[in-house]
């Protein structure tokens, strides 16, 4: 199975297409949405400040520089005022643009105490105008476990169902553990099994076997699993906390990561693009030669 990041630099090489085969299904899109999905509770300062200084600059540059030519964000609170319920940080429904969407960033508070990251993700479902055939990608960023105080009766299998349909990937920024099969601590994991570990001095390397660890209560259940399901990736919010480095190559895998997720991820419309000819032939080679590559770094 062709790797997130080897798919997304086949489609910056190759220009529009989209596997025929679901295992590997793969869209360059150049139009996205990407949600932030966002605790508001008062121990979120620092993370709010990190999406609102950081990640909306960056990750709109990363996306323009990888050729998403239409680019627009939605932010969602939740577990802040009116007893925890999620809230539209924004005017209206409708997406903005990554400078507006800033200001937005910026607006979130910290005085909530009940989280309820179901509720936020069913209500960004349901109160967001989403572009056509756009990669839609949710990022939910919390330090707690679900408190269930909406009364919907949402299950992880109903919103993992919701978000799969219309496939959206979700991405958990959670206060929870990771690591390789080396037994490395790793900065996140996503749904390839790749774990993403901090270098010692700001960036990034990967290995394999990413697996999660021990998180806050039920955030694993809750929230990790559920990335993954999704085909998205998980992160250990720990990790951006502990500043310095550590956070230096946080920022930078999360960045590069989302990049190439949004750029190779399915869209939201029915009409995948052709995969182009002779692209199987070309996928073929480059997956043997990527085996090679591997058995040669192993001997």
């Amino acid at each position: 199975m062709l790797t997130k990041r080897l798919v997304g630099a086949l489609a910056l090489a190759l220009g529009t297409f989209s596997f025929a085969d679901g295992s590997m299904a793969a869209t360059v899109n150049t139009t996205s949405n990407v949600v932030f999905i966002v605790d508001e509770s008062g121990s979120m300062g620092g993370e709010q400040d990190f999406l609102a200084n950081t990640v909306i600059d960056q990750l709109d540059q990363g996306l323009s520089d990888a050729g998403v030519t239409s680019r627009s964000y939605g932010v969602v609170g939740y577990g802040g005022p009116n007893s925890g319920t999620p809230r539209l940080v924004q005017s209206g429904g409708g997406l903005e643009n990554a400078a507006t969407t800033k200001t937005n960033l910026q607006s979130l508070v910290t005085s909530g105490g009940f989280e309820d990251g179901f509720a936020a993700i069913d209500f960004a479902l349901n109160n967001l105008n989403f572009t056509a055939g756009a990669a839609i990608n949710f990022i939910l960023v919390t330090d707690e476990d679900r408190d269930v105080t909406s009364g919907l009766g949402l299950t992880v299998q109903s919103i993992q169902n919701s978000l799969t349909s219309a496939n959206i990937l979700l991405n958990a920024v959670v206060s929870n553990s990771f690591s390789s099969d080396n037994s490395l601590s790793a900065l996140g994991i996503d749904s390839d099994g790749t774990a993403y570990v901090a270098d010692g001095s700001g960036g990034f390397t990967e290995d394999t076997g990413g697996t999660a660890g021990g998180g806050f209560g039920t955030t694993t259940a809750d929230y990790v699993d559920l990335a993954i399901a999704t085909g998205g990736a998980a992160w250990d919010l720990n990790q951006l906390r502990a500043g310095g480095n550590p956070a230096t190559s946080f920022a930078n895998a999360f960045i590069d990561i989302k990049v190439q997720e949004i750029i190779s991820q399915p869209p939201s419309g029915p009409n995948p693009i052709p995969l182009p000819a002779g692209m199987p032939l070309l996928l073929a080679g480059l997956g043997v030669f990527g085996f090679m590559r591997r058995r040669a770094s192993a001997a």
